[in-house]
């Protein structure tokens, strides 16, 4: 058998020549932590230091940053798990949070 990547999907080539397409669900995602920076977030402009994640879905800070930030914040209850088997619980959200990154980049959503 030979395969060959098609989109999501793979091509099999069976001993007789004849082929079929498969799914293959893909629930692999792949991350690159760069290196830590030292950000701003909140009106306040509190300075944090963060780990720079090249896939990141979420900003994620320890609740004690969000309380010296003045951060209002949406409780939540539910739990991260790492790629380690790791969990920790997220305790709230905030939306439309200003985080300032050396480079002048903002982002608009915080969770943690």
């Amino acid at each position: 058998m030979s395969l060959k990547s098609i989109n999501n999907k793979e091509r099999v080539e069976g001993q007789e020549g004849n082929q079929k397409d498969i799914i293959i669900e893909q629930r692999m995602h792949y991350a690159c932590p760069l290196g830590m920076i030292e950000a701003s977030i909140g009106l306040e402009s509190h300075k944090v230091k963060a780990l720079v994640d090249n896939g990141e879905e979420l900003s994620i800070i320890p609740e004690v940053e969000y309380i010296k930030a003045g951060i209002p914040m949406r409780a939540l209850n539910m739990r991260l798990k790492g790629i380690g088997g790791h969990s920790t619980a997220i305790v709230g959200l905030s939306e439309n949070t200003l985080l300032i990154l050396p480079s002048g980049d903002e982002r608009k959503s915080i969770s943690l």
